[in-house]
């Protein structure tokens, strides 16, 4: 059977697709069933954040990260995804992929460990352990960069501390733009029943249960919601009930959303991270001045990986979010966690102008890895709600 011909089978590839990571949680992407084959993705530029993402490299970046799942998980049905890239620019610029399911070869075993961890991968903004990276889990994750056309470097003490001193200074311009909390505060939600953003009000989210998660030590106190397990798909994102859903997640958390539901989408209170003790580590403040909020004490030598393109357009950016989730998810087999840093990329033209690591090419993410709490999942938004059935 073709992989699109059911509901439930565009739906588990769309279910994975929405499970990537994306800025601020924007999940700026649509998706239309062209025939039992095909899909189109789509940029849904209406979640495009003109402060933080002017040039529309997180969005591209985020899409990126949800194609390279989309790949995985027609990949598992024993199919062969052709991905055309971006095939009308100046007719339809947001028409980012044309993806095509034709017959192929079973799933290779690392296929199906990148796709069964799908539902577990998170951004983790708490403090790691001290403790290194194996040598094979980090030739792992630069290997799974490569594979997708992208270098990943881990820096050494002093060049991560430049790069961190770099990411510190551009954090601080962009929170000084105009505008700034303003489009931060509609994609956060600061406290237990604040909303944020009005969201729409839908029971179904994406899988996030499915293999057992890794392993990645004690669990930060209020991570201890439930989570419904059921049957998952081939060991990944279910196509039956029991799955965690918004609803689930938002009754437990205080998120409110629109009409009094939960929001399916933005950055909520309990995934934003203690802030680091000092301003040792410059994660992203996603609530400034908010009192109450803990401070900790982070790795005094994190882990720090940078990502690089050897191109910097929007065919680039897409490229580029497939290695990083290529990345992102190899970790998670490894039972490794990562935030992520972009605060130098977000300036406008006048201030970057692109940043470049000579031969290596254009830096497309800053990574930092190490071994993190368990934290619970962010929402996403309902498959009817971002895709098209024709």
């Amino acid at each position: 059977m073709k992989p699109f011909t059911t509901p439930a089978g565009v739906g588990r590839v769309i279910r994975a697709a929405v499970a990537a990571p994306s800025v601020h949680n924007t999940q700026p992407w649509r998706f239309r069933r062209v025939d039992d084959e095909t899909l189109e993705f789509y940029a849904d530029l209406d979640r495009l954040l003109p402060v933080v993402d002017p040039m529309g490299r997180g969005l591209g970046i985020s899409c990126g990260a949800a194609l390279f799942n989309m790949r995985l998980a027609i990949r598992v049905s024993g199919h062969t995804p052709n991905v055309t890239a971006m095939p009308a620019p100046g007719d339809a610029p947001d028409l980012l992929a044309v993806v095509r399911a034709t017959e192929g070869l079973p799933a290779t075993p690392e296929e199906n460990r990148l796709y069964a961890v799908i539902p577990h991968r998170r951004t983790n903004r708490f403090p790691f352990e001290a403790r290194p990276l194996p040598p094979e889990v980090i030739l792992d994750l630069v290997t799974a960069a490569h594979a997708e056309g992208a270098t990943l470097v881990l820096l050494d003490r002093m060049a991560a501390r430049r790069v961190l001193d770099m990411v510190a200074a551009a954090d601080r311009m962009v929170t000084g733009e105009a505008g700034y909390h303003a489009e931060l505060a509609r994609w956060t939600a600061t406290a237990p029943g604040h909303s944020g953003t009005p969201a729409s009000d839908h029971d179904t989210a994406p899988a996030h249960a499915g293999a057992p998660a890794p392993d990645h030590g004690p669990a930060p106190a209020h991570a201890g919601m439930t989570v419904h397990a059921g049957t998952a798909g081939r060991g990944g994102i279910a196509d039956d009930p029991g799955i965690v859903r918004d609803r689930d997640i938002g009754q437990e958390l205080g998120i409110a959303g629109g009409a009094g539901g939960p929001r399916c989408d933005g950055v909520p209170w309990y995934a934003f991270g203690p802030r680091p003790r000092g301003g040792a580590l410059p994660l992203r403040d996603f609530a400034p001045g908010a009192p109450g909020r803990e401070a900790a004490d982070f790795e005094d030598d994190p882990l720090v990986g940078v990502l690089l393109t050897q191109g910097d357009g929007p065919r680039d950016w897409l490229a580029a979010g497939q290695a990083l989730q290529r990345v992102l998810l190899s970790a998670t087999v490894h039972g490794v966690s990562a935030s992520l840093f972009s605060q130098p990329l977000d300036l406008h033209d006048g201030a970057h102008a692109g940043v470049t690591a000579g031969r290596l090419g254009h830096v497309q993410m800053i990574l930092r890895l190490g071994y993190g709490p368990l934290v619970p999942p962010t929402p996403r938004r309902p498959v009817p709600e971002v895709l098209e059935l024709r």
